[in-house]
């Protein structure tokens, strides 16, 4: 059950990097701001859009034509449901940084973030419709081949987030 928690985040941590253009971390082109060298990303594929890197730790699983386009098909499907509420929440983010920034009026900023609250539970409910609907494509053996790939993404996101807040390095101190 612990692996299946840990896939089932890891796969909305991927298909959530298409909700980062959502916060103002993307141009929506596939290219991450501040990033100087885009083909260092990789080549883009057909397996890359929406839930590009599920796709990319996918494709890892050795998956067969059919399911490959089945997934594709999912994720296809689902770009418009995601790209009407990346928009939605990206109009109350602009709400938001349109209010004087002299004065603050807390009551102006709770209704305008109240509006937040909707776009950001759709996404979760698609992302967890689109997990499934993945998951259920997936043969038990690379199931379990996902669950091992999704620990180990694990661990490197908790590593790296021990270094984004200050924690440093756990085997000595960092070297400049």
């Amino acid at each position: 059950m612990k692996r299946a928690t840990i896939l089932i985040l890891t796969l909305a941590l991927a298909l959530g990097a298409s909700t980062a253009l959502a916060h103002g971390h993307g141009h929506g082109h596939g290219h991450h701001k501040g990033c100087r060298n885009t083909k260092a990303m990789g080549p883009r594929t057909a397996m890359d859009g929406p839930g590009g890197p599920i796709m990319r730790m996918l494709a890892r699983l050795d998956l067969s034509d059919a399911q490959r386009d089945r997934i594709r098909t999912i994720m296809e499907q689902a770009r418009p449901r995601f790209q009407e509420q990346r928009e939605a929440l990206m109009n109350v983010r602009q709400q938001l940084r349109d209010l004087n920034p002299a004065s603050f009026d807390e009551a102006a900023v709770r209704r305008i973030a109240a509006g937040l609250a909707t776009p950001m539970q759709e996404i979760a409910v698609l992302r967890q419709q689109v997990r499934s609907q993945v998951w259920a494509v997936l043969t038990p053996e690379q199931r379990g081949q996902a669950e091992t790939l999704c620990e180990t993404m694990q661990q490197r996101r908790d590593s790296m987030r021990g270094c984004m807040n200050g924690q440093g390095r756990q085997n000595g101190p960092a070297t400049p």
